[in-house]
């Protein structure tokens, strides 16, 4: 009997132990109808009864603090500036311990190279961390009080693989949860307590303005800690050595559709149905990404409607042929206030404005800019640049320090408008 409720489960029941009403009904009443015509019916209903339990009891599981990133303190990581001093990014008053507000420090191994240290720090709500194309790059994640290290209890980590090919490993977590249409591909090391994060190379690259909407959910994946004073995150890069590469992060809980635990590399359905029975537990074994959702009610459902509408789309197409699905589109113009880098990069084609990779140019401080606009501001730089050497000059000969307005009300000021137009006029 258990046996024929896996197969109800996985939709190969036979047509004819289906009742015709059963198809038009939710998953639970399905079983109940189903059990008006066979036993099978309330072993089905039973399993749905059991899952949707231990969800609940799951979900009560796995609450944990939100870490707040906003506030930078500190940002030398590296070593590489913009601050001096100790070579770590710190994020001020992330959460609450026993001992008070707590501070997540991140520290870099020796060979960490950002494209631009101003990048660190946040992003909207977002950690940030800036990094160069096809690199890799080793952080240590911390918790401190006072200059001590202290745990940090029940917490949220979450990672959005943001450009192609961007691969991201992280250790010593509890569990990992995912999006049912996630983008990247997950592989467990060490018995599931190092996992690595792969993007595919052909993803289309993610902005972090883009991380408002749910769509976006497809490129993050929650990490759940029970408790923890320190995690290693390790980031490998790709790209053509000219655009800048964002690491992004936060302390949020931003998905929970499916979900496996870091000792056993299993959902919660594995421990449902070893309870139920052993054949079941055998079948839901054999492929545990089907059933890996913390409530387990998602596949069991989806498996239902598959067994008891499978008579029903036959039906349907032999009346009417299905329409083909319309392809996809995926825009060539990019949007936003990083068109160009995309563009630069290569990913699109041209901005909204119609410049192409070859109108954009890198200047001095590593930003993409329109080659004309660039040329237009060194003309109309010539026309000031004498001004300013003799504004500059004259400062000088007066001895002036510190900010002193050209001109205005006062003795130094006029002193200097007179010196500088002296100077200039000479």
């Amino acid at each position: 009997m258990f046996l024929t409720a896996v197969l109800v489960l996985f939709g190969s029941l036979p047509a004819g132990h289906q009742d015709p009403a059963a198809l038009r009904a939710g998953p639970i009443s399905s079983a109940v109808a189903v059990a008006a015509v066979t036993p099978v019916g309330a072993v089905t209903l039973l399993i749905l009864v059991a899952s949707a339990i231990f969800g609940a009891v799951h979900r009560a599981e796995t609450w944990g603090q939100v870490l707040d990133f906003r506030d930078v303190r500190h940002s030398n990581l590296g070593g590489r500036g913009p601050d001096e001093g100790t070579p770590e990014l710190v994020y001020a008053d992330v959460a609450s311990a026993a001992a008070g507000k707590v501070d997540l420090v991140v520290q870099a191994s020796r060979d960490y190279r950002a494209h631009s240290t101003r990048d660190n720090g946040v992003e909207g709500h977002l950690g940030r961390i800036s990094l160069r194309p096809s690199e890799e790059a080793h952080f240590n994640f911390s918790f401190r009080h006072s200059e001590d290290r202290v745990p940090m209890q029940r917490f949220f980590f979450t990672v959005y693989l943001s450009s192609a090919g961007e691969r991201v490993r992280v250790s010593g977590f509890t569990r990992l949860c995912w999006d049912l249409d996630a983008k990247f591909e997950r592989q467990s090391r060490h018995s599931g307590q190092d996992v690595l994060l792969e993007a595919p190379p052909d993803m289309e690259p993610l902005m972090p303005g883009d991380l408002e909407g749910l769509t976006e959910r497809r490129h993050a994946a929650t990490f759940f800690f029970e408790s923890a004073d320190l995690f290693n995150v390790s980031v490998f890069t790709e790209g053509d050595g000219q655009a800048s590469v964002d690491f992004l992060f936060s302390g949020q809980n931003v998905v929970a559709d499916l979900c496996e635990d870091a000792d056993s590399g299993t959902g919660l359905g594995t421990y449902v149905g070893a309870w139920l029975c052993p054949e079941l537990a055998f079948v839901i074994k054999q492929s545990p990404t089907q059933l890996l959702s913390p409530a387990m009610a998602l596949p069991m459902r989806t498996a239902m409607k598959k067994a008891m509408k499978g008579s029903a789309m036959k039906a349907k197409a032999m009346k009417k042929p299905m329409k083909a699905m319309k392809k996809k589109t995926v825009s060539k113009i990019a949007t936003g206030k990083r068109a160009k880098s995309v563009v630069f990069r290569g990913n699109k084609e041209k901005t909204t404005g119609g410049l192409q990779k070859s109108n954009l140019m890198l200047n001095k401080r590593g930003k993409v800019v329109s080659k004309k606009m660039h040329a237009k501001g060194k003309s109309i730089q010539k026309f000031v640049q004498n001004w300013l050497n003799a504004v500059m000059t004259a400062r000088k000969e007066l001895g002036i320090k510190g900010f002193c307005a050209v001109g205005g009300k006062s003795a130094q000021g006029k002193a200097l408008y007179a010196k500088a137009k002296a100077i200039y006029a000479a």
